[in-house]
């Protein structure tokens, strides 16, 4: 029964502060899902805490309840800083596209699509694009929201459950 009150504690929590967020980009939305499925994925696998922990279910019941909307000005901001609006305006373009909404996911576009796929690992923006997911530095800002949302889930967790 504590169970969905500690996510909708954690949902409040965190709409209040996505709603002073600037609107992210097709680009921040596509990136957003990316990571959160990346985060998710490890925690399927057992990576992070040992599954032994005491709090291992508050754990995966905070990281479940994370959305990608809640990642996307995290995500908007990264990207701004590696890309640059020129080049963020490019990706977002890019992931307007049906090759873009399959980017991220390694589905392979349909023939029709490859060009635009071609074209777009072309340009610098894609370059800059791979950089900000792929390093630790680049991933920074997004992985500190998941662990700030976690945390307000967690806490909200324990506050109930004292």
């Amino acid at each position: 029964m504590k169970a969905p009150l500690v996510l909708a504690a954690c949902l409040l929590l965190v709409d209040v502060a996505v709603a002073a967020d600037p609107v992210a980009g097709a680009t921040a939305q596509q990136a957003a899902r990316w990571v959160l499925s990346q985060v998710k994925a490890a925690l399927k696998k057992g990576n992070t805490p040992p599954t032994d922990h005491p709090l291992r279910k508050v754990f995966e019941e905070c990281v479940e309840s994370v959305e990608p909307v809640q990642l996307e000005a995290a995500a908007q901001q990264t990207l701004l800083a590696h890309l640059g609006e020129a080049d963020l305006k490019i990706s977002d373009q890019f992931f307007e596209s049906p090759a873009g909404a399959k980017f991220f996911v390694r589905d392979k576009p349909p023939s029709a699509q490859e060009r635009e796929l071609l074209d777009f690992l072309a340009t610098s923006a894609s370059e800059k694009l791979r950089v900000a997911m792929t390093t630790p530095a680049g991933r920074a800002p997004i992985n500190k929201k998941i662990e700030d949302l976690v945390a307000a889930c967690g806490a909200a967790h324990q506050g109930k459950s004292s």
